[in-house]
């Protein structure tokens, strides 16, 4: 190339590229960037360097461009007849990859150098496609952003480290293939590999377990192999033994202090076991190492040596049976073999230097060779009585055992000939288990047979024993009395067991034959186990009954037991109520039955209910009687008729009477009435001056219904004006009496007009917020529910769930409490001051026993209730019905309301009111309930 390309190719020529690729398709061979350098410079570089310019990025991996523009471009024609096919390829690499050539630096043998790049372009004509690379040698391909394309005009690296795995100079080649050059392009690679002396010491083992050895003896010597796996020569500067019971191991090998161990080499360490006390017993072999030449890098090993010592090998001479009895034996005759089995339990083999027996008994043995450990020998003994009555003996064992001489006691009765001889086979005692009392224990069976020389005749058999009488012959025994056992024969004694008592029952049984010997007696054994018994729950302690209650009260009977419950009798002590018996789960008239875990219902009625009831003088009282076989035996219900019983079944008097609004009952009417009472008085003694006032009841003291207590704001109101006033007021008349709760009791009538207008006005500033909350409270409760539809004795409470201070449902039964209070109370009830500080004191001591108390708001305002509960405080569960949903359908109708619930959630009780009178009866029946569940 003698002149610059300064313009571009004709597209004519872009045109023929590809015709002029196929023509330049020849030999495979290598296209060398080296080469190519050398070509270029020889050939181009008087023209053209190698920076990128317009004309030079054409032919980069491009031969078939550049060999285009020598055959169309003048300037080019003299190039032709310089450079080959080759030539041209080999330029062409030379332009597109580079560096031609890559060198690594100094790397450690087994490291991998830094990432080398090597640059793939691709011509600004044509793409590289098929893009591939391959390195060879002690090289990788490693990272790079070359994918298997190039664009046209751009370029990709390929990345290159080097792995080398000896020392000294290593070379390689980065081969790359595309469709840009038809020959592969070989990159040259290079790099030295040095070595990196190391020191590095291994073992093939890294415990050695010498298991159960005996002391004072030696185990079998175990070896280690120790090799030099590093690159430069060690010396050994210790080799030892250390830990606790470093004494009871020994060491030898091949391995020495003094002695190198060259690379690759090895050699080995032995170890052996003496423990010199029983246990476990360790200790550590430890080998350090130097290596010189490698900067006295150090290298060490250990290895853990575990074993146990054990005491010399003993034998150990167990023995199945201390004594053998061969009951009865005519005269002469050998009984059958009865065996002595002897167990070797020691680690040592057990041997025998004597096996006899004494008096009428004679042995045979498997022993006589002796017993290796674990193993097991039989002396097998018969009786062969030489005269009648008993005779004893003994077999003695004598061996190497710490035991010996063993001892097995031998026992016999010689029987003259011609008479009857009666054993038990087989078994000789029998274990019934337990049986309910009563029950029948079902039977087991004995048998008796005639051993003897001539038929016996069977007398009785008799049981002895404290529980002689639980046991009896089954009529099934072929074993009876008269009965003739021949020779040789045996029949069959079933014995039945029946318990009449509580825990072990033992007995014997003994069979009596005239003439005969007579076999031990048998063992009986069995445990009496009491029968189930039944036990009432009863859904309530007492019923009250109002006017309303026309479909009379439930009582639900339980049976909460393990046996079934007898009811004998059902009575009422009083003509005044009745037992209905029917309806649905009615338990019928009794005598009748109730199955474990059931249960039914009788109803009470009382006859002052309904229209057409008789009429009552009075409140009624009566008690119902349940007589049954549970303990006690008697369970009693209290029955109470009232005429005015209709708001609750239990009423304790001191609340106050929420009305419906229309009614005399109602709140802001009794308050409006009070206040009016008050000035029509005022205005009464202004003009009789002789008129005394009389004090009026408290609301929450009196008991009365419909009765309306002040809360203490209006008490202190008028406090406050008599404070305001006390220049105009008398000392206070003796005797003068308490009004509206007001602690200072009734005005005095020397008041001025002016002192009572003061007052008036303060207690209606104080009184119209209470009395606008009284009444709507009692327009949420007015639509409550009648007492057929409110909550009943002994049915479940008609409401589950309350709002709790933050909204959540607050479960009022849950089922986890054994009894829960439900209390229904408002911030304008004064009973309530009364009876939170008595619901704190019973949560505190009954609450470990099982009470829950939860206590329901009603007040339309969230402030009024924490108000309340800032002055008096409550620790029990809380919730808040601002719409008296709740209420509603318990049938609330005063303040405060309570319901006593069982565990099962049931109603036990209603009460209405709170007065002091009531704490120690409500006191009684949480304790009774809890007691019961």
């Amino acid at each position: 190339m003698t002149l610059p390309l300064r313009s571009a190719l004709p597209g004519a020529i872009v045109a023929t590229l590809a015709i002029t690729a196929a023509v330049l398709a020849g030999p495979a061979f290598a296209a060398d960037p080296v080469a190519g350098q050398a070509r270029f410079s020889q050939v181009c570089a008087a023209c053209h360097t190698v920076a990128s310019t317009a004309v030079v990025d054409r032919g980069r991996n491009n031969p078939a461009m550049i060999q285009n523009a020598i055959n169309t471009i003048p300037q080019m024609a003299g190039v032709g007849g310089a450079v080959s096919a080759t030539d041209i390829a080999n330029i062409a690499a030379y332009l597109g990859n580079s560096p031609s050539s890559i060198s690594f630096a100094q790397t450690a043998v087994g490291a991998t150098s830094a990432v080398s790049t090597l640059t793939v372009s691709a011509s600004r004509l044509a793409a590289l496609g098929n893009l591939s690379a391959v390195a060879s040698g002690d090289f990788a391909v490693q990272g790079g952003s070359c994918g298997t394309s190039v664009p046209a005009g751009t370029s990709c690296t390929v990345g290159v480290v080097f792995r080398p795995t000896a020392a000294g100079a290593r070379s390689g080649a980065l081969t790359l293939s595309h469709n840009g050059i038809s020959t592969p392009i070989p990159i040259a690679l290079s790099g030295t590999a040095n070595v990196t002396l190391t020191a590095v010491l291994s073992a093939d083992a890294t415990t050695l377990a010498f298991g159960n050895q005996p002391l004072a003896s030696a185990s079998a010597a175990r070896t280690v192999t120790l090799s030099n796996t590093g690159t430069a020569s060690l010396d050994f500067s210790s080799i030892g033994i250390t830990g606790a019971n470093a004494g009871d191991f020994t060491r030898g090998g091949s391995c020495a202090v003094g002695t190198p161990l060259a690379v690759g080499a090895n050699c080995t360490v032995t170890a052996t076991f003496a423990p010199t006390a029983t246990g476990a017993r360790a200790a550590t072999l430890a080998v350090a190492a130097i290596a010189p030449t490698a900067n006295n890098a150090t290298a060490n090993v250990n290895i853990a040596m575990t074993g146990t010592g054990q005491a010399q090998p003993t034998p150990v001479s167990s023995l199945s049976t201390t004594a053998l009895t061969f009951g009865a034996l005519s005269v002469g005759k050998t009984s059958t073999a009865q065996t002595v089995t002897v167990s070797n339990t020691g680690n040592a083999a057990l041997t025998f230097s004597g096996i006899a027996a004494t008096g009428p008994f004679s042995t045979t043995d498997t022993c006589s060779g002796g017993v290796p450990a674990g193993g097991t020998c039989a002396v097998n003994v018969s009786f062969v009585p030489t005269g009648a009555g008993a005779a004893t003996g003994t077999l003695a064992l004598t061996s190497n055992a710490a035991a010996s001489p063993q001892a097995v006691a031998l026992s016999g009765s010689g029987v003259l000939a011609n008479t009857p001889i009666l054993v038990w086979t087989a078994a000789t005692s029998a274990d019934f288990g337990t049986v309910t009392m009563g029950a029948d224990g079902g039977l087991k069976h004995f048998t008796l047979s005639n051993t003897g020389d001539v038929a016996a005749t069977l007398g009785s058999f008799a049981f002895a024993g404290d529980a002689a009488a639980d046991y009896r012959v089954d009529t099934t025994s072929t074993c009876t009395a008269g009965a003739a056992l021949a020779v040789g024969g045996s029949c069959d004694l079933a014995i039945g067991f029946s318990p009449r008592g509580v825990g072990t029952r033992a007995a014997t049984a003994a069979v009596v034959a005239d003439n005969a010997s007579l076999p031990a007696p048998l063992t009986l054994t069995g445990v009496g186990a009491a029968p189930p018994q039944p036990a009432l729950q009863l859904s309530a302690t007492s019923l009250d009954f109002g006017p309303t209650d026309t479909n009379g009260r439930p009582l639900t009977l339980t049976n909460s037991g393990a046996g079934v419950l007898h009811i004998s009798a059902l009575s009422v002590d009083s003509a005044r109520f009745t037992i209905d018996a029917g309806g649905t789960n009615a338990c019928g008239a009794a005598p009748f039955t109730v199955q474990p875990g059931a249960n039914c219902q009788v109803t009470l009625r009382w006859l002052g209910a309904g229209t057409a009831a008789s009429a009552p003088t009075g409140t009624d009282t009566g008690t119902l009687t349940v007589q049954g076989d549970m303990t006690p035996a008697t369970a009693t219900i209290a029955l109470r008729g009232a005429p005015r019983s209709t708001e609750s079944s239990n009423s304790g008097g001191g609340g106050c009477t929420i009305g419906s609004g229309t009614g005399a009952a109602d709140p802001l009417l009794l308050v409006m009435a009070a206040l009016s009472a008050l000035i029509l008085w005022r205005r009464r003694t202004a003009t009789s001056p002789a008129l005394t006032p009389r004090p009026l009841p408290r609301c929450g003291r009196g008991g009365q219904e419909g009765a309306v207590h002040l809360s203490s704001d209006v008490a202190k109101a008028f406090e406050q004006t008599a404070s305001a006033s006390k220049n105009e007021q008398a000392a206070g008349a003796a005797g003068a009496g308490m009004m509206l709760g007001v602690p200072g009791g009734m005005p005095p009538a020397s008041w001025s007009a002016r002192a009572w207008r003061r007052a008036v006005r303060s207690a209606f500033v104080k009184a119209t917020p209470l009395a606008l909350t009284a009444i709507a409270t009692a327009a949420v409760l007015s639509s409550a529910p009648t007492d057929a539809q409110a909550a009943e004795v002994g049915q479940p409470l008609p409401v589950t769930t309350v709002p709790s201070a933050d909204g959540a449902p607050l479960t009022l039964h849950d089922g986890k409490a054994k009894v829960t209070y439900v209390d229904f109370w408002a911030s304008w009830c004064g009973p309530c001051r009364q009876s939170f500080p008595w619901m704190n004191r019973m949560q505190a001591k009954y609450g470990p026993q099982g009470l829950r108390i939860v206590a329901v708001n009603l007040d339309a305002s969230r402030a009024d209730a924490m108000a309340f509960l800032k002055e008096v405080p409550a620790s029990v569960s809380l919730g808040f019905d601002p719409k008296g949903d709740s209420a509603k359908r318990v049938g609330v109708r005063a303040m405060p309301s309570s319901v006593l619930l069982g565990p099962d959630g049931r109603v036990l009780l209603q009460h209405s009111g709170f007065r002091e009178e009531d704490e120690a009866d409500l006191e009684a029946r949480i304790a009774a309930a809890l007691k019961k569940s």
